[in-house]
C-alpha cells in the first residue's frame, strides 16, 4: 500500500511525466490496475516497460519504443495494450477564439503516438511473440493516462468532449490520472 501512497502523492503534485514514468519503472504492479478500467486482469497482467520493437530491417535502425505493453487475462482471453504517459498537469483541451474545444498539443501527440504504436504492433505481431516471448500478443490497444479531471469538472463541453471520444473510439481510450487513482481507491476498500 505505501507504494500506492506514494504515487497518489506525485499524481496530486502534478509531477512531470519523466517522474511519473521512473516511479511507475520502479513498482510495475501499479499499472497493472489499468487493465481494471476493461474488465479484465482477473487471471492475471503482464506489463512490459520501454519495449524495444525493431524488426530486422526496419528504417533507421531505431524501431519503436512504446512506454508500456500491458495485458490482462480473463475468462475471454488475453487482451493486450499499448500505454503512453503524459503528465497530470497537461491540460486535455483548450478553447479555441471561436470558443470551441479543440485537443491541446500534448493531447493531439498522446493520441497519434498510440495510433503509430498500434498500427506498429498489429504489422509486427510476429516479432513482438517472438522476441518478447509473449505468445498472446495480438493487435493491442492504447490508453492515454493524462491531465487531472477538474478540467473536465469545470468545463462541461470539455467533459462531454472527453466522454465522446471514449465512447466513439474502438481502439484507444484517454483517462486522467484521477480514473487511476480511483481504481486505487476501490481496490483498498475491497482489501
Amino acid at each position: 500500500q505505501k507504494e500506492i501512497y506514494n504515487f497518489v502523492n506525485i499524481v496530486r503534485k502534478n509531477s512531470s511525466e519523466r517522474e511519473i514514468d521512473n516511479y511507475l519503472k520502479q513498482n510495475l504492479s501499479l499499472l497493472a490496475f489499468s487493465s481494471k478500467f476493461f474488465g479484465t486482469g482477473h487471471h492475471g497482467a503482464w506489463i512490459i516497460p520501454q519495449a524495444k520493437i525493431k524488426p530486422p530491417g526496419f528504417p533507421n535502425g531505431k524501431g519503436l519504443i512504446p512506454d508500456y505493453l500491458i495485458a490482462g487475462d480473463n475468462s475471454d482471453g488475453v487482451t493486450w495494450w499499448v500505454v503512453e504517459l503524459k503528465s497530470p498537469k497537461d491540460n486535455l483541451y483548450k478553447k479555441n477564439k471561436q470558443g470551441i474545444v479543440t485537443e491541446t498539443k500534448k493531447l493531439s501527440e498522446g493520441l497519434t503516438k498510440l495510433q503509430n504504436y498500434i498500427e506498429f504492433c498489429t504489422k509486427h505481431q510476429t516479432y513482438i511473440r517472438d522476441t518478447l516471448g509473449v505468445t498472446s500478443f495480438t493487435t493491442p490497444y492504447g490508453i492515454l493516462f493524462i491531465g487531472r479531471e477538474q478540467e473536465l469538472v469545470e468545463d462541461k463541453e470539455k467533459r462531454n468532449k472527453k466522454s465522446y471520444y471514449n465512447k466513439d473510439s474502438y481502439s484507444i481510450q484517454i483517462r486522467t490520472y484521477d480514473a487511476f487513482l480511483r481504481r486505487f481507491r476501490h481496490i483498498m476498500k475491497m482489501s
